[in-house]
């Protein structure tokens, strides 16, 4: 049988290694992104919408649209997308995971109760380990 001391080493091993993990994928990322906006500046340059290597890679310059609803007017925005715009079925209201298991939590605490048939909850085991 496997001891709680080897069980506990074993874990923080693991934290470790995923810490560097991430520490080498933030790392990547931002060598992607760097070369990425080299690459089209240089092509912006060269005036130039697309380009294919010798091993047959195309690599075409684009524009991508990002939005997002300006905050304190989320309710205008969606008042808008949904009797205006008619595109109800755009509008996706949720509540972050972490907010709702509090409000949950403390709905516990305070002993106030849950409607089963719109709240699904349960305890998972977790651990906590501060060094």
């Amino acid at each position: 049988m496997v001891n709680k001391k080897e069980l506990l080493d074993a874990i923080l091993e693991a934290r470790e290694e995923v810490k560097k993990i991430d520490e080498t994928l933030a790392n990547a990322k931002e060598v992607k992104k760097n070369a990425e906006g080299k690459l089209l500046q240089l092509m912006e340059i060269m005036d130039e919408k697309s380009f294919k290597t010798e091993e047959g890679i195309l690599v075409t310059r684009k524009q991508t649209l990002r939005a997002s609803i300006i905050k304190g007017k989320e309710q205008e925005a969606l008042t808008w997308i949904d009797e205006e715009c008619g595109r109800p079925d755009i509008i996706k209201k949720t509540v972050h995971s972490k907010t709702f298991a509090s409000f949950i939590g403390q709905k516990m605490k305070d002993r106030e109760p849950i409607p089963a048939e719109l709240v699904k909850c349960y305890f998972q085991p977790d651990l906590s380990i501060r060094k």
